[in-house]
C-alpha cells in the first residue's frame, strides 16, 4: 500500500505531462544537466530549481522514454540526502523517487522528485556514464543534414559537418587508468573519482595479491589510510583491475597505523648531519640519535660548554 494515497495517481499524471515513472514509485533516469553554479547547460535551470536552494539538482529523462533533442527535459530532481552527496555527471543513470516537497503546509500530498544514487553500471569509481547513443547519433545526423542543406543553398553562414563528441560535463574529462581500490575483509572505503580515498582497514592474512601493511602485526589491528592521487607509475594491468595504495608512489598519503610495518622509502638518504650512514636495512627510528637534553639544574650557558 502506498504511503501517500494519491502517489500513484500523481506519478501517472506527471508521466502524461512529460514522462515519469509509468506508475512506479522508483524509476531510473539519465542525467541531462546538473545545477552546480548559476551557469547551466539548459536555460533558466537555476531559477526553475529554486536558485541556490536547488544546488545539486538535476534535469533528467526517464529511461525508456523518447525526447525531442531540441526540447530539453523539464523534469527536475533534488538530492535526497544533503550531508553526504555523490554528485552525478552527465549521462550517468540515477535512481529517482518521489517524496514530500516544501509545499506540505498548503498541500499535504505535495511531492517532488529526488535522486538517490548513481547506478554503478561499470562498477567504476571514475564514472558510470551510459549515454543514449541512438539519440546522440540522431542529433549529430540532424546537425550534419542542416549543414549540408545550407551549403547546397549557398548560405554564407554554413558550417562544416558536426564532429561533436560526448560530453560528461563542462570540465569533467574521462581519464584512463583510474582504478578502484582492492578491498580487504571488513573494509570501509570512501573513494573519489580521481584516485582519492579513505580506507578503514586492518592487518589481514596474507593473500595474492597482498597489501603492503600486513607483513607484521596482529590480525585485526586497525589502520586508516588517506590517499590523495593514485600512483602514476606505469601499470600494465587493465583499467578494471583494482589495486592497493602505494605509499611511495601515490600523490600524497597519511597512514595511521597500530603495529603494522609500512614499507616507506626515505625521500633522501643523506643524513650526514646526524652522523648516520644509510644502509639497505636502515631503520631511521632506531639509528637517528636522540637529541641531548641537559639537566634542569644546569644553566643554558653551562649546557653550551658541555662536550
Amino acid at each position: 500500500m502506498s504511503l501517500y494515497p494519491s502517489l500513484q495517481q500523481s506519478i501517472s499524471s506527471n508521466s502524461n505531462k512529460g514522462g515519469s515513472s509509468s506508475g512506479n514509485t522508483f524509476f531510473f533516469a539519465r542525467v541531462n544537466d546538473i545545477l552546480l553554479s548559476t551557469e547551466t547547460k539548459t536555460e533558466n535551470f537555476f531559477n526553475d530549481a529554486g536558485g541556490w536552494a536547488g544546488l545539486g539538482s538535476i534535469k533528467f529523462t526517464q529511461l525508456g522514454t523518447t525526447t525531442d533533442n531540441d526540447k530539453p527535459t523539464q523534469l527536475i530532481a533534488k538530492p535526497l540526502f544533503t550531508n553526504i552527496i555523490q554528485y552525478p555527471i552527465l549521462e550517468e543513470i540515477v535512481l529517482i523517487l518521489q517524496a514530500p516537497s516544501n509545499g506540505l503546509n498548503t498541500d499535504p500530498q505535495s511531492k517532488t522528485y529526488y535522486y538517490l544514487t548513481t547506478i554503478g553500471l561499470w562498477n567504476s569509481i571514475h564514472h558510470n556514464a551510459f549515454p543514449d547513443i541512438p539519440n546522440f547519433n540522431k542529433k549529430i545526423n540532424k546537425k550534419n543534414n542542416n549543414s549540408i542543406q545550407q551549403v547546397e543553398e549557398g548560405s554564407t553562414t554554413s558550417t562544416s559537418p558536426d564532429t561533436e563528441v560526448l560530453k560528461f560535463g563542462n570540465s569533467f574529462k574521462e581519464k584512463s587508468g583510474i582504478k578502484n581500490l582492492l578491498p580487504e575483509e571488513g573494509d570501509i572505503i570512501v573513494e573519489g573519482r580521481w584516485g582519492q580515498s579513505i580506507r578503514f582497514s586492518s592487518t589481514t592474512v596474507k593473500k595474492l595479491p597482498s597489501n603492503s601493511w600486513s607483513s607484521q602485526g596482529e590480525l585485526g589491528s586497525p589502520i586508516t589510510i588517506i590517499r590523495n592521487g593514485q600512483s602514476k607509475e606505469k601499470n600494465n594491468s587493465a583499467p578494471w583491475v583494482p589495486l592497493y595504495e602505494d605509499i611511495n608512489n601515490d600523490g600524497s598519503s597519511i597512514y595511521m597505523s597500530s603495529g603494522q610495518d609500512i614499507p616507506l622509502e626515505l625521500a633522501s638518504k643523506n643524513l650526514k648531519s646526524f652522523d648516520v650512514t644509510v644502509g639497505s636495512a636502515f631503520n631511521s627510528a632506531l639509528q637517528i640519535p636522540d637529541p641531548y637534553i641537559p639537566s634542569p639544574n644546569i644553566s643554558p650557558k653551562q649546557a653550551d660548554n658541555l662536550k
